[in-house]
């Protein structure tokens, strides 16, 4: 990485390495997300496409969660069987049973269930990949979902489109209140900000590949989402080291001009705040976003554009 003088990889391929870019819409949106997991007993589905960041705000979310919350976490693979599925929530409430019946694993379950609520811990129930869960495991969140929510517990699903659809078209769904918030993706200038943040991040001492039509390139390939945005600025950079032009993003020219660490790392450490300003470029795709509910009140600080999830 010497080409530009980094210490560290700033796009990894794989793994959390504990870097979260929130510009102030996903602050509030992960407000309006925890407002409604402590006041609402829906079962709250948050949908987005591969490589928006489910999981990495997944842990944000749960990390918020006020101390008197039990936080329960599976993922969507582990529910093929349902037994297996149901033994994993009650493992994560410390629920160790010889049974292998899945009716003597839901009744486990409520129970701990009702102990906890008895001793005033709220549990949340966290299933990340939801749209891995074949139906019949849906449909037992469901059940799960109407019985736990006497004891005060809560349901979070993360997955992509079709979730939600597929909760509400189950047989005897009708009493399901679900609802859906949807992730919203990086504008243009928060891709700016979020690929030379991890620049700065991983020790950028020198110029930069990523001038003004580079980025703007990579937010439309990706739509905004940082998964796709952190594939696509790994190989601009790596094509960057080989004095060569990326070969999976036609049109990118190498950049001949860079910016100074000197002259960016304040703008760098300020959210939101553009690197630069270039002629009106079309916007990718629209991606659905979430609404704040006059139910729910006014977020303190931020404004958002968030709209609901159809």
């Amino acid at each position: 990485m010497s080409k530009f003088h980094l210490e560290a990889e700033p796009f990894p391929v794989t793994g959390n390495d504990n870097y979260f870019y929130a510009p102030p819409a996903l602050t509030q949106w992960l407000y309006v997300v925890h407002r409604r997991l402590e006041a609402s007993d829906q079962l709250l589905v948050v949908e987005a496409a591969a490589g928006a960041g489910k999981t990495t705000v997944l842990r944000q979310i749960t990390a918020g969660m006020p101390r008197s919350w039990r936080v329960v976490e599976v993922s969507g693979t582990d529910g093929p069987d349902q037994s297996r599925f149901v033994a994993a929530l009650a493992s994560g409430l410390g629920v160790e049973t010889a049974a292998t019946g899945l009716a003597d694993h839901i009744a486990a379950l409520k129970e701990r269930l009702r102990l906890r609520a008895e001793e005033g811990v709220a549990t949340l129930f966290v299933v990340d990949d939801a749209h891995a869960l074949p139906t019949m495991s849906l449909e037992l969140v469901a059940r799960l979902w109407e019985q736990a929510r006497r004891t005060g517990a809560r349901f979070l699903l993360s997955g992509e489109p079709g979730v939600l659809r597929r909760l509400r078209a189950l047989a005897g769904a009708a009493d399901l209140a679900a609802g859906g918030v949807a992730l919203p993706a990086l504008s243009e200038s928060q891709v700016d900000d979020y690929i030379h943040l991890r620049l700065y991040r991983a020790g950028l001492s020198g110029d930069t590949p990523f001038a003004e039509k580079v980025v703007r390139r990579i937010w439309k390939t990706s739509g905004g989402l940082p998964g796709r945005v952190d594939t696509l600025a790994r190989e601009v950079v790596r094509d960057h080291k080989a004095r060569r032009r990326p070969r999976r993003l036609p049109g990118i020219a190498r950049s001949r001009r860079g910016y100074a660490l000197a002259s960016s790392a304040a703008g760098a450490l300020a959210l939101g705040a553009s690197w630069w300003q270039g002629e009106p470029a079309s916007a990718p795709a629209p991606v659905p976003t979430a609404q704040v509910s006059e139910a729910d009140g006014p977020a303190p600080v931020f404004e958002s554009s968030i709209k609901p999830l159809v």
